[in-house]
């Protein structure tokens, strides 16, 4: 979905001072190059202070200790069901219209292969109902939605979970020999849907 410069400022505006200042510390490195610049723009019009980050903290990591981040990721228990193993991260939506007017949402999810084929067909019955008069986007919607479950057909992290894990590799070090303590961050992660 395009985001256009004026939506984007209009949703920074609307954002809360720490959320901004949390955003462009935390999650800078996965921003345009243009959103970015919005970012810095609002900060600057706010008169808020905050340390920009020298490189992303994910440049640091090598590819076995990220390998190795993903597999304790993959081989946690799942945040929904409790099952050890196969989990990886997909991206589902949701779409409400009426002709001429559509809401989507997109969440993130890092879930075992089960429990993501039952919340991708419940998002698209969803969307089914509720969707189905915006054509184009319950579409786009429903097709996103299956297409992101081939990521469970390779044994591979999913580019959303090697994101993840990039963005987030502070808080799994301390915990990465223990699924319990990771299914805990997923669950948390899942609900708060913070990345």
């Amino acid at each position: 979905m395009y985001i256009s410069e004026d939506e984007l400022r209009e949703n920074y505006r609307k954002f809360r001072d720490e959320d901004l200042v949390r955003i462009a510390v935390r999650d800078a490195e996965s921003l345009t190059p243009e959103a970015l610049q919005i970012l810095k723009e609002e900060i600057r019009k706010r008169g808020l202070q905050y340390t920009e980050p020298s490189k992303p903290a994910f440049l640091i990591l090598e590819k076995p200790l990220l390998d190795s981040y993903c597999y304790c990721i993959q081989n946690a228990f799942c945040p929904n069901c409790n099952v050890q193993g196969n989990l990886n991260r997909i991206k589902v939506g949701t779409v409400f219209g009426i002709p001429h007017f559509h809401v989507s949402n997109t969440e993130h999810l890092i879930l075992c292969n089960s429990c993501s084929k039952s919340i991708v067909a419940k998002k698209c019955l969803y969307s089914f109902f509720l969707g189905v008069w915006t054509i184009f986007p319950f579409l786009i919607t429903m097709f996103r939605n299956i297409n992101g479950l081939r990521v469970f057909k390779s044994s591979e992290p999913s580019e959303l979970l090697v994101d993840f894990v990039k963005a987030n590799y502070k808080e799994i070090e301390p915990i990465k020999g223990d699924a319990l303590a990771i299914s805990l961050l997923l669950n948390g992660v899942n609900a708060r849907q913070e990345f």
